[in-house]
């Protein structure tokens, strides 16, 4: 089943999981910087995710020419452990 956005949704009445109980989160962006924050599309979603979940690792998922030297941070935003 596919969300608002396009990407692929569980269907209606899939058990909901309790995100303390997830280990690992894989992302993708627009770019990656090398201290670790991601650029994403805008809408806070990850970060505000993210925030629930602080023992999960983070992952990036990016082509080389997605890595960047820096990018802007905000107080919100959600670091990633590699990309």
């Amino acid at each position: 089943m596919r969300g608002p956005f396009g990407a692929a949704e569980p269907p209606p009445g899939a058990p909901e999981i309790d995100l303390a109980e997830i280990g690992c989160v894989v992302l993708p962006g627009v770019a990656f910087s090398l201290d670790g924050l991601r650029l994403g599309r805008g809408g806070g979603h990850y970060d505000a995710t993210l925030a629930a979940m602080p023992r999960a690792a983070r992952i990036g998922v990016a082509f080389d020419l997605q890595i960047v030297p820096a990018l802007p941070r905000e107080p919100h935003d959600a670091t990633l452990d590699r990309s």
